[in-house]
């Protein structure tokens, strides 16, 4: 049986030290040689009202939303991560309408994708964030709807109208967390 929940939002930790061992059940460490390496975990939360620790930045959920089945355990080899602000000449209704309906959906029907999930945080010099769960880097990387999401009619036009930051993860292991 499925577990299906509503999940409306996540702590995200993003820096430059590992985030807190007992906090993040998934923590995950970037994938190329960065110096410093940059760290990254997320947290599923049910209600973001509810958390008041600091340990991360709490962000709403934005896509998909309302109630969908999760998978019992990610089980993820990778992790990517953007950041977009949409800059003069897009509006936000846009930019979220463009990237749920011509841009996620292609890439989020990979083999390759465990899940793919957006969230909003108000105030953020990047207020968007999305969180690709992959369970295979290679075929993500080969993935063939990476190209033609990037060429619709739609994107072409508001692709030039955002920012966006891009960071590739894998797990960072039990024995890799520093004394």
């Amino acid at each position: 049986m499925s577990v299906v929940a509503l999940r409306c939002g996540v702590v995200f930790w993003y820096a430059d030290a590992p985030p807190p061992r007992d906090r993040f059940e998934h923590p995950w460490v970037a994938l190329y040689d960065d110096a410093p390496a940059r760290f990254a975990a997320y947290l599923d939360v049910d209600d973001v009202t509810a958390v008041h620790d600091s340990a991360g930045t709490v962000w709403q959920q934005i896509f998909p939303d309302g109630p969908r089945t999760l998978p019992a355990e990610p089980e993820s080899s990778a992790l990517m991560v953007v950041h977009t602000r949409p800059r003069s000449g897009l509006s936000d209704d846009e930019f979220n309408a463009w990237y749920d309906t011509d841009h996620l959906p292609p890439l989020a029907a990979s083999d390759s994708v465990v899940r793919v999930r957006r969230f909003h945080r108000a105030g953020e010099e990047f207020p968007y964030l999305a969180l690709y769960d992959i369970t295979d880097w290679e075929a993500w990387t080969q993935n063939p709807a990476r190209p033609l999401v990037r060429s619709t009619p739609w994107a072409k036009r508001v692709v030039k109208l955002f920012d966006r930051t891009e960071g590739y993860y894998r797990p960072l292991t039990a024995t890799e967390f520093p004394s």
